[in-house]
Parts: structure tokens; sequence; C-alpha cells
């Protein structure tokens, strides 16, 4: 449920509260997130900040404002050239070389339906008559013409609030953006604990603490992809969190490209917390007439430690990320020809498999890397999506019937090194009693694995294959 009531904002799901107000001169002050909370008219202004005089080193916003400090106001964005120096949510380049901008608040619009930008994936509609969208519009003082929408969307059985920016280019120059990021959190004091989780290949999730005071924490990819080396789910945790009771928050991307995410000890020592697209290497050029979409961030609150923030991430994925027929069903037990035969196998042998383990009550048989191209190493071959007709001379949809014979299912797999992705369905959709048939027999050596699979792998997200698979997922590249 979201509510505008004297130019404030408030947002509830079933525990949480999130609210921010337009503050006098026009920018979005946040006020609070955590537990929920009634707001009668006016009580805001107990959470709003409160200044009598600025401290040395503290630029005015405005003389008309003498105490108003976008370094000391805890903003929903913030950006260069007006007195903030935190870690900025945007970093825009205008045709003229400047790069200060001051986005003020121009109107709002609460939207029984959550908007679709087919640009990149996102979550789907919330199922609850009370969830709803929050669009609050800005317009940059300096560039009249210059929007940036931002979108929340709260589900509230999860208490989960997704945030997405949209930034719109109405004037009649170029804008070029070096930054943009997705969300913004900042704290009244610094007193948490930042964790990220990193690691390597058959060496994944390594969980790092890092006290927030008097440091900048960042958790980042820069390597094209998010993978296991640094996963964009992070934490920010009381001290005294424990599984089963304390505060914390819990940030993740709907996104698997590079990905930043920065917690700033700051003027006050109070905490800037954003996360977004990795800015370094960023550059897009957003002509008159465009709009810049950015992914979605999903942002939760538990009060009840780590344990209440992992089941509402469990279950806002479950219900609105997976995708396809296995959303709510038992995956299928299921063998992998690789740690049993590496590259070194052939039809015979891999029926030979399927054999002894549907014995064993094994539902399905995952064909993994080496049926392509001529690859009998690891060294060759990668990208020749191709059957090896040595190995398999009926090919891929030949040794499928004959596993479906066996009332066995089979699916085949690639690997599109260094993505996790190693098995994903490769046929279009077809009609058949059997998701698994439909998605191998119908294979040709020849037409669609290819663009099938890089549609997979680019849209499908953490989301089991919506024609048949139960493996989709990509584990540790966000969301």
């Amino acid at each position: 449920m979201i509510s505008f009531e004297h130019n404030l904002f408030h947002l509830q799901t079933q525990n949480c509260s999130y609210l921010f107000r337009v503050e006098q001169a026009g920018h979005l002050e946040h006020l609070h997130y955590g537990q929920k909370i009634h707001v009668a008219p006016m009580a805001e202004q107990a959470l709003k900040q409160k200044h009598s005089s600025l401290p040395s080193a503290t630029i005015c916003y405005d003389p008309s404002t003498p105490c108003l400090s976008m370094e000391l106001l805890r903003g929903e964005i913030s950006s260069l050239g007006k007195g903030d120096y935190g870690d900025p949510f945007l970093d825009l380049r205008f045709a003229d070389g400047s790069r200060t901008c001051d986005f003020l608040y121009k109107e709002h619009a609460i939207l029984k339906e959550k908007p679709d930008f087919p640009q990149l994936p996102a979550a789907l509609q919330p199922k609850s008559a009370e969830d709803e969208t929050l669009c609050v519009t800005l317009e940059d003082a300096n560039h009249p013409g210059l929007l940036l929408h931002l979108y929340y969307t709260t589900y509230r059985e999860c208490d989960v609030i997704v945030r997405r920016p949209v930034l719109e280019n109405r004037t009649s120059q170029p804008i070029v953006i070096e930054k943009l990021l997705s969300s913004q959190l900042d704290f009244e004091d610094n007193q948490y604990i930042f964790t990220n989780f990193y690691g390597s290949w058959t060496s994944e999730m390594h969980r790092a603490d890092t006290p927030c005071p008097g440091k900048k924490s960042v958790n980042e990819s820069r390597i094209g992809f998010s993978s296991n080396r640094a996963n964009p789910f992070v934490m920010l945790s009381r001290p005294d969190c424990t599984e089963t009771s304390g505060e914390v928050y819990g940030s993740n991307l709907i996104y698997s490209g590079n990905h930043y995410s920065c917690a700033q000890s700051g003027e006050l020592e109070r905490l800037r917390f954003s996360t977004g697209i990795q800015p370094e290497g960023f550059c897009w050029n957003l002509a008159p007439g465009s709009s810049f979409v950015a992914p979605e961030a999903v942002l939760s609150y538990s009060c009840q430690g780590f344990e209440g923030l992992s089941s509402h991430f469990h279950q806002f994925i479950r219900s609105y990320i997976l995708r396809g027929m296995w959303t709510n069903q038992p995956r299928p037990v299921l063998i992998n020809t690789w740690e049993a035969a590496y590259f070194n196998f052939n039809e015979d042998t891999i029926l030979e498999m399927a054999a002894s383990a549907k014995k064993l009550g094994i539902e399905l048989l995952v064909l993994d890397d080496g049926w392509f191209g001529k690859r009998n190493s690891a060294k060759t071959s990668m990208g020749d999506w191709y059957c090896n007709l040595e190995k398999l001379p009926n090919g891929i949809s030949g040794l499928s019937q004959k596993i479906h014979d066996m009332d066995f299912n089979l699916e085949s797999g690639w690997n599109r090194r260094p993505c996790l992705l190693t098995a994903i369905c490769t046929a279009p959709i077809q009609s058949g009693p059997s998701p698994f048939r439909a998605s191998t027999i119908a294979w040709d050596e020849t037409s669609t694995f290819w663009t099938s699979a890089i549609q997979l792998s680019l849209t499908t997200f953490m989301t089991p294959c919506a024609r048949c698979s139960p493996r989709g997922w990509i584990t540790s590249n966000g969301i």
C-alpha cells in the first residue's frame, strides 16, 4: 500500500514502512526504512533532519535555505555539483561539459499495475490487491526537460520493495550518462556491518563482513558479468544481528552484468548505501527524445535476523522471479555425465549410463560438455555448437529418442564460459506430453540451438527454463 499526504510518501509492506518526503526546496528526503510505523499527520517532522547551522566546510544549497546542505540531507538520490560529497547516485555530462544537476520534485503517480520495461528483466506483477507502484518524477532545475522517474513497487507478503530509475531526455541536446544506479539508502548512523559474498570457480559464496564506520566498502564486478567472483547480493546488519534476531537489510539486482554496490560512511557518521550498474567503463549517450532504463534493485528489511531476511528473498524469488512450468513443481532427480565421463563418451556409454541411472530411480540425464564440435579437451571447439557425429552418430535427436524410449528424460548441456550456465534446453517450444521430450526430440543439429541458447542466457536470470528445463539457474549471477 502506498499513500501520499502532506508531501509525505509512505510505502507499506506486511511488516515494513518506507517513508520519504518532498522537502521545501523540492528534493526527496529519505526518512525511514524499517519496522512498520503509524504516521499521524505532520508526525514526519520527528523524522526529518534538523540543523540550526551547518558544519564547517559544508556547502549551503542556496542562500534562501541557509541550513540545507545536500551533504547532510538523507536523499533518495544524489548527484554532483550541489555540495554532496558522497558516492553519487548518478553522474551526467552535458553538451557544454558541465556535470552539475539538481533534480527536484515535479509530479507523482500511484499505479495499480507495475509498468513493463522490455529492455531488461524484471520481477513479475505483485499478486496482492494492496500492492501498488509509485512513480515519482523529478526534473533537473538546470536542464528543463531532463526527467528522472523513480519507480517503487511493493510486494506486501514478501516484505520487499523493488526500485528502478528511468532517465528521460526531453531536452534538445544529447546527454552522456556516466553513472546511473538503481537504488540509494541514506542511514542516520553508520553502525552497520557490510556483508558481501565472493569466490571463484568451485569456490563460490565466501562471506566477508566489514564494519562500516570510517570506511567505503565496495562489492563489484568489472568482467562483463556478475559470476561467482562477486555476487550482487549484499547485506547491511547491526553488529548484534544473529540468525534469528536483530536488524538487517538486504539488496540484490535483477541483472547479471557488471554491478556495483557501495556502503560509504560520510559526514556526521552517516551511511550511504547504493547499488546498480558498475559505473567504471560505463558510458551511455542519451539522445534527445530517448530514455535509459536501469535494472531493478530488490530491497528487504528484517528485524528477525538473517533467517528473516532469507525467508523474504526466498519467498520473493519463488513467487515473482521464477517462470515456467517448474516454478512450483519438485525438480527431478538427475545425473550429469561430466564427472562420470568428462569428454570421453559415445552414444553407447550414454545409453548405458541412462539405463543404470533409471534403475536407481533417477529421472533425468544431463549430457554435459563434450557433445559439440571436436570437443575432446578443454582447449578446443568452444563456440562450435554443432553435434559431434563421431561420438553421437545419430545426433542429439537420435540419442534423445532412444533415451525417451527407455522412459527416461534427456537434457543436453553447453558451456559458454566464463558464464555459469551449463545446461539448458535445446529446442523451440513444441507440444507434447513430456516437457523433456518437447525439448530434445524436436531439436535438429543445424537450426535453432544457438539462437535459443543466447536468448535463454540473457533473459532467464535465475529462472527455470519456461520450456522444459529444471536447471535454468544462473546461481551466482544475481536474481
